[in-house]
């Protein structure tokens, strides 16, 4: 069994980096809501997702995280995905309940990994 990893970030850290790097109204807020159990649990154990655990760079995660968003966040018109945005909410949650995530919960997740790596060698640094 793999190690449980610590845990030094907050969830609110994660969506203000995606939403500081997204334009609005693309980082849509109940998507990531949705995706936040996957992805604080994904934190202490990031493995098991072919697609997500060879991503080792932050932008690369985000870049993957906006083409997801952008496919659902506004109409050609500029008009936002209301029903679009229900089902994938949805489908984030039901996939959760079978201990899984889809693409936005393994994207996300993936990123808050990397940023809570980042977060623990700035804490190390600062206790040694």
């Amino acid at each position: 069994m793999k190690k449980r990893r610590e845990v030094v970030i907050t969830f609110q850290e994660v969506k203000d980096y995606v939403k500081s790097n997204l334009h609005q109204p693309i980082a849509i807020e109940e998507i990531m809501d949705a995706v936040e159990p996957f992805v604080m649990d994904y934190i202490q154990s990031p493995f098991g997702f072919a697609e997500t655990d060879g991503v080792n760079d932050k932008k690369e995660c985000m870049n993957e995280l906006y083409l997801h968003f952008l496919g659902i966040a506004v109409e050609t018109d500029g008009r936002v995905r209301r029903g679009l945005i229900r089902q994938t909410v949805k489908k984030e949650k039901e996939r959760w309940e079978q201990w899984s995530a889809w693409g936005f919960g393994r994207y996300m997740g993936r990123l808050a990994y990397l940023l809570n790596e980042d977060a623990k060698v700035k804490v190390d640094g600062l206790h040694s």
